[in-house]
């Protein structure tokens, strides 16, 4: 029987595939990746999250489970290279990620739903007054310069191009980009409005 060092294990898992198998998570989460990440400890059926949103808003809502099962022959293990047993972890990594992503999303769609904050273009073609429509219920932030700090879009490969498209041609027309910086100046104005609340609150 060949020895065993569980405190080298515990190492190597904690810096080398660990933070490995996160990247390649993380890589295949889309936008969600930049959600901001917490470890919980402690979990059980009654283990709530909270999320707080920007306009003070609190919404519960119980952990759910997200796995993805592997089937290995120990006796493999032995003789397998390391290239392929870092490619089995990178696989997992990425259908954990893909999960997550999806999870992410239907959770999305569900609280845009809830919340009536969809809409709905019923067939009509897409267009920035529809793009700022949009911009109009959202809360937007701004940095320290004053830029405002603008949503990500995630959008299917066509609709995408399509986007890019409405984007160029809206470069040239002087209604359009009036009503952007209108929509930007709204935007900026309720912004301060929240800031100043938070700071008499504080």
């Amino acid at each position: 029987m060949l020895p065993d060092f569980p405190d080298l294990k515990a190492k190597f898992n904690e810096r080398v595939v660990a933070p490995r198998m996160l990247a390649v998570e993380l890589g295949n989460m889309g936008p969600f990746a930049e959600s901001p990440r917490m470890v919980i400890h402690e979990y059980g059926e009654s283990t709530v999250s909270e999320l707080v949103r920007e306009d003070g808003t609190i919404e519960r809502s119980s952990l759910t489970r997200t796995e993805v099962k592997v089937e290995q022959n120990l006796k493999d293990l032995e003789s397998i290279a390391p290239k392929a047993l870092v490619s089995k972890l990178d696989e997992v990594a990425s259908e954990m990620g893909k999960k997550m992503f999806k999870k992410n999303l239907e959770k999305l769609e569900a609280t845009l739903k809830a919340a009536d904050r969809g809409i709905d273009m019923a067939g009509r073609p897409l267009t920035l007054d529809a793009v700022l429509d949009m911009l109009e219920g959202m809360l937007i932030s701004f940095d320290e310069k004053g830029e405002p700090r603008m949503p990500t879009l995630m959008a299917h490969p066509d609709v995408a191009r399509k986007l890019m498209r409405v984007f160029e041609e809206a470069k040239d027309d002087e209604r359009l980009q009036r009503r952007y910086r209108q929509v930007i100046q709204k935007k900026k104005d309720e912004w301060h409005v929240r800031e100043a609340s938070r700071k008499l609150v504080g």
